[in-house]
């Protein structure tokens, strides 16, 4: 009989709900960062999930996030917004 070893995925959704799990104990001034990092964890484990995949610039989606982001950045960090993809 062979013992159960998790892949990453499996780790990073367990790191995620042990997270979500302790948040009501946590401080109320640290528990956005536990939020933060319990979703940071759900990013990670989804992309080991599915594969590295940067979308390709042409893609229609990509042009609008790359929008979405620098009207965002303009308001929040004035002159971010014109960075440009090497």
């Amino acid at each position: 009989m062979s013992q159960f070893v998790p892949d990453a995925a499996d780790l990073l959704a367990a790191i995620a709900k042990v997270l979500d799990d302790v948040l009501p104990n946590v401080p109320a001034h640290q528990q956005h960062e536990v939020r933060v990092a319990a979703n940071l964890a759900r990013l990670v484990e989804r992309e080991v999930r599915q594969g590295p995949g940067e979308p390709e610039p042409d893609d229609p989606t990509w042009d609008e996030l790359v929008a979405i982001t620098r009207r965002d950045l303009a308001v929040a960090k004035p002159g971010y917004d014109h960075w440009e993809h090497g």
